[in-house]
């Protein structure tokens, strides 16, 4: 949990400016403006958040040696753990939106509703996955994604009546970050072929992980570019004005 607290942390900090834009929109009754903002929060988290956690899920047994050492089990978890971390970020950032809007009692309801489905699904999941041969903590981790869909679900739902708001943004988005993703995801795989990480040395694992982070950072980065990802998160004034700055494009006249 603790390393995959990083994706939370970076999904609250990126979407922090969002919930008060979000409740003054709201006041003024401009739920427009809410949709817009309501996806732009949802999105961001996609942007950042889906690389991060692949990147961990790939990379799980270097990252857990480098920060724990060896360990059977550790790295497994991990891999299971970033999948929730992603699915839980969206769920805290969408309700900060609702309590800035004064949806307390929608917000009560949706995480009640999923902790009860964990709960309700946490043991039958774990027998069911010891039935089929599989270690019984997965389902712990099924358990805690069924939970937080539902939450997630109820907050879509609930915020779509209310409000009339549309998510094809979002699913547009999903489309926009699921090719750099999954050439990011296959660079990984080939980089780990040609320059393996070591298994033992968490100093010269930090340097090789660092090396990693950076490249395919640089690969998502471009083809998220290419996609119009980025440009649809951060702005297309903001992402050309970096772009000059690293001399990668060139200054309009």
């Amino acid at each position: 949990p603790k390393i995959c607290m990083l994706i939370l942390a970076l999904s609250m900090g990126m979407t922090a400016s969002v919930v008060p834009n979000m409740t003054d929109s709201y006041v003024k009754k401009d739920y427009k403006a809410v949709n817009r903002k309501f996806n732009l929060a949802v999105n961001t988290i996609l942007v950042i958040s889906v690389p991060i956690a692949l990147g961990l899920i790939i990379l799980s047994k270097p990252v857990y040696t480098m920060f724990y050492g060896q360990s059977d089990f550790g790295w497994l978890i991990l891999k299971f753990a970033a999948i929730v971390a992603v699915i839980s970020s969206i769920k805290t950032v969408l309700c900060m939106c609702l309590q800035s809007m004064g949806k307390a009692l929608l917000v009560c309801s949706a995480v009640i509703a999923g902790i009860l489905t964990n709960t309700a699904f946490d043991l039958p999941l774990m027998y069911l996955c010891s039935f089929l041969g599989a270690p019984p903590y997965i389902g712990v981790f099924f358990s805690s994604m069924l939970g937080v869909s539902v939450c997630l679900t109820i907050v879509f739902v609930s915020m779509k009546k209310m409000m009339k708001l549309k998510y094809s943004p979002i699913v547009a988005m999903m489309i926009r970050v699921a090719l750099p993703a999954a050439a990011m995801s296959v660079f990984i795989v080939l980089l780990q072929l040609i320059f393996p990480i070591p298994e033992t040395g968490r100093l010269l694992i930090t340097v090789y992980l660092v090396i990693y982070a950076l490249l395919d950072g640089l690969v998502y980065g471009l083809l998220a570019l290419k996609t119009g990802a980025l440009q649809a998160v951060f702005g297309k004034e903001t992402i050309d004005k970096i772009l000059v700055k690293l001399h990668l494009k060139k200054l309009r006249s």
